[in-house]
């Protein structure tokens, strides 16, 4: 799995959610894709998702993708891409350009609507969004379904009631149960 971070930064709580996903027996590589770049500040994180340019971020993706394939514990057959907020986006972008993926998860990420763009997918798709969030807003992720469904992508949207934007966030609160407890088991099941 490849766990890309929030426009935050490569915190902690990302860290936190790949060990997590590792005591499942999965191998999990949280890239760093602002370069050793993190911050509590918001227009300080608005400015890094802004600034770093899409292909450095999603280019650095590949060496990740590559070491993957080559490690023996790994079925190349078997990496997807996914990623919260700010890396749900680039995780639906990088799986746009790279074939060799099995699927996509995307946890409230800027979408695309498009079918002939989405026809591009490699794989499945995983959505998990919040009935309260306006980044994507709830008519957002139904454009996303629909367009996932007019390109023939096998997918599985889900839009979690009286929840925003950024709801599932800590291991801790994960283990607690509620609802993000339960989109983290579907992520898991998925």
């Amino acid at each position: 799995v490849i766990m890309l971070h929030e426009f935050w930064g490569l915190k902690p709580e990302i860290i936190g959610k790949a060990e997590a996903l590792a005591e499942e027996g999965y191998v999990v590589v949280a890239p760093d894709m602002y370069r050793g770049q993190t911050t509590n500040w918001l227009p300080r994180a608005i400015y890094l998702a802004l600034t770093v340019p899409e292909a450095q971020a999603l280019g650095d993706l590949d060496p990740v993708f590559g070491w993957l394939q080559d490690q023996p514990n790994v079925d190349p057959g078997r990496i997807v891409a996914m990623g919260f907020c700010y890396g749900g986006g680039k995780a639906l972008q990088y799986s746009l350009r790279n074939a060799d993926l099995a699927g996509t998860g995307v946890f409230y990420g800027a979408l695309e609507s498009d079918p002939a763009v989405l026809a591009q997918l490699p794989g499945p798709v995983l959505g998990i969004f919040g009935r309260e969030d306006q980044a994507p807003s709830p008519e957002m992720v139904v454009a996303f379904e629909t367009g996932l469904t007019a390109a023939g992508i096998d997918h599985e949207v889900t839009i979690y009631d009286g929840v925003g934007h950024a709801f599932v966030t800590d291991m801790e609160a994960i283990r607690q149960g509620g609802v993000q407890g339960e989109a983290w088991s579907q992520f898991v099941a998925w």
